[in-house]
């Protein structure tokens, strides 16, 4: 009897111990800690709004496909997760005296990784208007992967830092009829030049 008491109590042990290992890993660290994810966003203001109370950090997952009327300003440190959904714009965005240039805004103090684990995920901007993505004001941009879609170029860096370790790009705009193409991945002359 003993025997089989102990035996029980051995076997509940090791279940409770296997159960230990997934849970450390899907809280990524020791501490138990994880970078929170804002999730259910399917309008325009649901991501504004998650990514101004996204803490540092954060992850914020695209829920459904979103067309946007302004850029997404990015001014924080933040995984934008496409989770194969599309952002795209159905009214012009482009406004140069305003420094409205794409879809999304990488400016000053933001650090951007934008992926999708589908990599179905786009961001599509309106044909002849603006820019998939830029980066400005010292802003930095990684891209994971996905499908940016621009015109004359669709990601322009005027001042910062982009790492590409995947994705498509292409345009859909061309410069002009003497100059079709320029550059898909555009880095600025003289901000290039000045590293």
């Amino acid at each position: 009897m003993k025997r089989r008491i102990l035996s029980i109590i051995m076997a509940m042990a090791m279940t409770l111990s296997l159960m230990a290992v997934p849970a450390f890993a899907a809280n990524g660290d020791e501490t138990g800690g994880s970078a929170e994810t804002a999730t259910g966003i399917t309008t325009e203001e649901a991501l504004t709004t998650a990514i101004t109370s996204a803490e540092e950090g954060g992850i914020v997952k695209l829920d459904d496909d979103i067309t946007v009327t302004e850029p997404i300003v990015i001014n924080k440190e933040l995984t934008l997760d496409l989770n194969g959904k599309k952002i795209s714009n159905s009214s012009a965005i482009w406004n140069e005296d305003a420094g409205k240039w794409s879809l999304i805004s990488v400016r000053a103090g933001g650090d951007l990784t934008i992926t999708d684990a589908t990599d179905a995920g786009k961001l599509q901007a309106l044909k002849d208007d603006c820019y998939a993505v830029d980066v400005v004001d010292g802003g930095s941009c990684t891209i994971e992967n996905g499908t940016f879609v621009g015109n004359i170029h669709a990601v322009y860096v005027l001042q910062g830092t982009l790492v590409v370790n995947g994705g498509t790009f292409s345009v859909q705009q061309t410069y002009s009829a003497t100059q079709p193409y320029q550059f898909v991945l555009n880095c600025r002359d003289e901000k290039y030049k000045n590293g």
